[in-house]
């Protein structure tokens, strides 16, 4: 669901308090954030206690199968489950629960911020010019993040089926949205936001 329009949000604000907290699982957690501390009627469903339960239903099933959050809930005994559990969560989750989560809402900004936490220094540079003269392209799907091995060049096409994917104009390609994130992020071109894009837009197909 999205609320950049007016409409969108007043069609939002009349839904009932479960359905209503179980849609803000689609939505971008700023605009959680946002709808819960300027719409008044949504802000009373945010933050009052009578509907702790319907929140603590929705923050469970995101987050009950990590053992982060079942350890927080052990260190917490007194939590109050709400708006601001749920989006301040997010943050204390392991790198790959945070991309998960981020990819599942369609929030390709917060899931670029988080690559961006992830310590990858690797050039590649000399690979990529390496296998244009090949003719061939970078397989980055097993790479190893900390030391870059596991990149295969290959031929071109992969079999669909691998769901190996990359835009026009750099010879990478990957089944891993991670690894290919972190490789256009190292390689720092003047048109880095087209193939991020390009990759993320190319990936929810």
């Amino acid at each position: 669901m999205d609320i950049e329009t007016p409409l969108q949000e007043t069609l939002l604000q009349d839904l009932p308090a479960d359905i209503m907290i179980y849609q803000m699982t689609f939505l971008k957690p700023k605009d959680v954030v946002n709808l819960c501390q300027t719409n008044k009627k949504i802000r009373n469903i945010c933050v009052n206690p009578v509907y702790m339960n319907q929140w603590r239903n929705m923050i469970e099933n995101t987050y009950g199968s990590l053992q982060e959050y079942q350890q927080y809930i052990r260190d917490h005994p007194d939590v109050v489950y709400n708006y601001g559990l749920y989006t301040q969560f997010l943050s204390l989750l392991p790198i790959d629960s945070q991309l998960d989560i981020y990819e599942r809402i369609n929030d390709i900004d917060s899931y670029i911020q988080v690559i961006d936490k992830i310590p990858f220094n690797l050039d590649v540079s000399s690979k990529i010019q390496d296998a244009i003269q090949r003719n061939k392209v970078l397989d980055l799907s097993n790479m190893d993040l900390d030391n870059g091995y596991g990149i295969r060049t290959v031929t071109l096409p992969p079999d669909r089926r691998s769901r190996k994917i990359g835009p026009r104009g750099l010879p990478l390609i990957s089944s891993d949205m991670k690894r290919y994130f972190a490789v256009i992020k190292s390689l720092k071109i003047p048109n880095q936001e087209y193939y991020l894009h390009e990759y993320w837009n190319m990936n929810r197909k």
